[in-house]
C-alpha cells in the first residue's frame, strides 16, 4: 500500500501537466486554465500552484514531501471547441470523483492525439466562404463578395501551408495581408470596379486579432495582469504586421495596375438573413467545433449580429458592443448549465462578430498613410469597444454563472 499511493500521486501530477498543455493549445484563457487546474488538483489531493500565460504554464506541485516545478511551453493556442468539450468532460468527471488521475490522463492523451475533424479542403473552403459572407455584413455587393471569396481562399491556403512549413508561420499575417491587398487591386483592375477596402478587410477577417484583444482585456479585468498584457501586445503585433502588409500590397497593386476602386453596389436587405444562415457553417469548421454544435453557433451569431446592429443605433457602438457581449455571454452560460458543456462553444463564435479587429486594422493603415489623427481615433475606439465587450462578458458571468470552470 505504501508504494501504491506515490504511483497514484505521480499519475495525478502527470495528468495535470498534460491537461495544462492541452487546454493551453485549445486557446483557453489564462484565468480559466488556472481555475480548472486548481479545481482538479484539489479533488485529486495534489497540493499545487499554477500560473498560466499565453505561451506557457508553470505548475508547482508537492510530491513525496518535495515541491516539483514544471514549465510547459506552448504556442499561442487557437480555439478548438471540440477538443475543449472533450477536455471539459474529463475535468467534470475528475471533479465529480468519477475518474482518478490515471484514467483522466489516458483520456487527455487520447484527446490530444486526435486528428483534426475537418480536412484541409473543407478548411480552405471555409476560409473563402467566411470572407464572402462577411463582405455582405460590411455592405459589399456580389462583386465584393466574389473578390473576398478569392482573397479568403488565398489566406486559407497560406495558413495551411504555414502549418506544414514552420519557417513560414512567423510571416503568415504579413504575407496574407500583402496577398489580399494585391488580389483586391488586381481584381478591381482586371474584372470589374469594386470596393477594395471591403475586400481587404473581409479577406483578412479570420486573421484579425480582435478576439485576442478582447480576451486580453478580459484577463486584465479579472486582474490577471501578466497574461492580459502579453495577449494585448501579441494582438497589437499582429495588427501592425497586417497593416504593414496591406500597405505594401496596396502600393504594389497601385504601381502595377493603377489606382482602382469604386463604391459597392448594395444588395437587397434579405441577403443579410441569407448570410446569417450561412456563416455558422464555416465558423463551425474554423473554430474546430462539432457538427452538432452548428445550431448553437447559429443562435449565438444571430444574437451577436442583432445586438451589434440595433444596439449600436440605440446606444452607440461602445455600449452596443457591451450589450451584445452580455447577451451572448448570458446565452453561453445558460447553454453551459443546460448542456453541461463549456460556454465557449456559443460565446467565441458570437463574440467574433463583435470584436473591433477591423477598426484596429483601419487604425494601423491610417498610421501608415501618415494620418495620425484618424489612426489615434481608431485605436482609441478599438480599445473602448474591446473593453465594452469584456465588461459585457463579466456582467453575464455575474448575472448567470456558468457553473463550469471552462
Amino acid at each position: 500500500m505504501s508504494e501504491a499511493a506515490p504511483a497514484a500521486s505521480s499519475g495525478s501530477m502527470t495528468f495535470l501537466v498534460m491537461l495544462a498543455r492541452a487546454l493551453a493549445a485549445a486557446g483557453t484563457p489564462a484565468h480559466r486554465l488556472e481555475d480548472t487546474l486548481a479545481a482538479c488538483a484539489r479533488k485529486l489531493g495534489v497540493n499545487g500552484q499554477f500560473f498560466a500565460t499565453p505561451t506557457g504554464v508553470f505548475a508547482s506541485m508537492e510530491f513525496g514531501g518535495e515541491m516539483r516545478t514544471y514549465m510547459i511551453r506552448v504556442e499561442v493556442g487557437e480555439a478548438a471547441l471540440e477538443r475543449l468539450v472533450l477536455l471539459d468532460s474529463v475535468v467534470g468527471d475528475v471533479i465529480a470523483g468519477r475518474a482518478n488521475g490515471e484514467e483522466a490522463l489516458c483520456r487527455v492523451m487520447e484527446v490530444a492525439s486526435r486528428p483534426p475533424r475537418y480536412g484541409p479542403g473543407l478548411v480552405l473552403a471555409s476560409f473563402g466562404l467566411s470572407s464572402a459572407v462577411t463582405a455582405r455584413f460590411f455592405g459589399g455587393g456580389w462583386r465584393e463578395m466574389t473578390a473576398a471569396w478569392v482573397a479568403g481562399l488565398a489566406v486559407g491556403g497560406l495558413v495551411l501551408l504555414a502549418a506544414r512549413v514552420p519557417r513560414l508561420a512567423r510571416l503568415t499575417e504579413f504575407l496574407a495581408a500583402v496577398a489580399v491587398a494585391v488580389i483586391a487591386g488586381a481584381l478591381a483592375w482586371v474584372l470589374w470596379p469594386l470596393d477594395t477596402g471591403i475586400v481587404t478587410l473581409t479577406g483578412l477577417i479570420i486573421l484579425l486579432p480582435g478576439l485576442s484583444l478582447t480576451v486580453g482585456l478580459n484577463e486584465l479585468a479579472v486582474k490577471h495582469v501578466v497574461a492580459g498584457s502579453a495577449r494585448l501586445v501579441y494582438a497589437l503585433a499582429i495588427l501592425f504586421a497586417l497593416g504593414f502588409g496591406v500597405a505594401i500590397g496596396k502600393g504594389t497593386a497601385e504601381s502595377v495596375f493603377g489606382a482602382a476602386g469604386a463604391a459597392a453596389m448594395p444588395l437587397p436587405e434579405w441577403t443579410i438573413l441569407l448570410a446569417l444562415a450561412v456563416v455558422p457553417f464555416p465558423l463551425t469548421v474554423l473554430f474546430g467545433a462539432r457538427p452538432r454544435d452548428v445550431g448553437v453557433i447559429a443562435g449565438s451569431v444571430a444574437i451577436a449580429f442583432a445586438s451589434a446592429r440595433y444596439g449600436s443605433v440605440l446606444l452607440g457602438p461602445e455600449l452596443g458592443a457591451c450589450m451584445g457581449a452580455m447577451l451572448v455571454g448570458l446565452a453561453g452560460n445558460a447553454y453551459a448549465r443546460a448542456a453541461r458543456h463549456p460556454a465557449a462553444v456559443p460565446v467565441l463564435p458570437g463574440i467574433l462578430l463583435l470584436v473591433p479587429g477591423t477598426i484596429g486594422l483601419r487604425s494601423v493603415s491610417s498610421f501608415f498613410e501618415q494620418n495620425a489623427v484618424m489612426g489615434a481615433q481608431g485605436a482609441f475606439n478599438m480599445l473602448v469597444i474591446a473593453m465594452g465587450i469584456a465588461v459585457g462578458l463579466l456582467l453575464a458571468n455575474v448575472l448567470v454563472p456558468p457553473e463550469r470552470t471552462l
